[in-house]
């Protein structure tokens, strides 16, 4: 069974936060964590700010994060310890393909989930033949396609290369998949 992670990605700290630094404070913000009544599991930092003079001259403010789920997919080729990819991470895609001769392939793309088919895709994939499989034939309307890792083939456990997220790393998503 797949363990079940989560990370939130603070923006205004610009920091990732783990479960386990529940309480801990940067920067005047402090790190919670709750299940909310939807059953989804919520990230928030929050601060006491002045408001002015008087007996209640404090108020609270409050920021929601975003949540980042672990995959079940690591990278375990250019870390000491295999890092673990999450939702949201930028991974450059190792398969071993076969059409009467065997080659190989990389395929860049952004780690997501996808609710409907309750599955781990990627997405924002700039490959032309996998696009043309797809029946797309413009590029912008293909980017936002979320793909089954399922439908790669020729995988293996060091198919996976992690090259940053899109939220520490935006500029990364632009460069590799253009």
């Amino acid at each position: 069974m797949q363990e079940i992670k989560i990370q939130f990605w603070d923006a205004v700290n610009q920091k990732m936060w783990e479960l386990d630094e529940a309480g801990e404070t940067l920067n005047g913000w402090t790190f919670q964590y709750f299940a909310a009544s939807d059953k989804t599991l919520r990230g928030i930092i929050h601060q006491m700010i002045d408001v002015g003079f008087g007996t209640n001259n404090s108020a609270e403010e409050e920021v929601e994060l975003v949540a980042r789920q672990y995959t079940g997919l690591k990278d375990i080729e250019q870390f000491e310890e295999p890092k673990e990819l999450y939702t949201g991470d930028i991974v450059s895609m190792h398969q071993f393909l076969f059409d009467g001769d065997e080659y190989e392939d990389e395929v860049v793309g952004v780690l997501t989930y996808n609710d409907d088919q309750a599955c781990v895709c990627l997405t924002k994939v700039n490959h032309h033949d996998i696009r043309k499989y797809m029946g797309y034939g413009n590029p912008e309307e293909f980017k936002d396609e979320k793909i089954p890792i399922c439908m790669f083939y020729g995988l293996h456990e060091t198919s996976w290369t992690y090259l940053g997220n899109i939220y520490e790393h935006p500029h990364l998503i632009k460069e590799a998949t253009t």
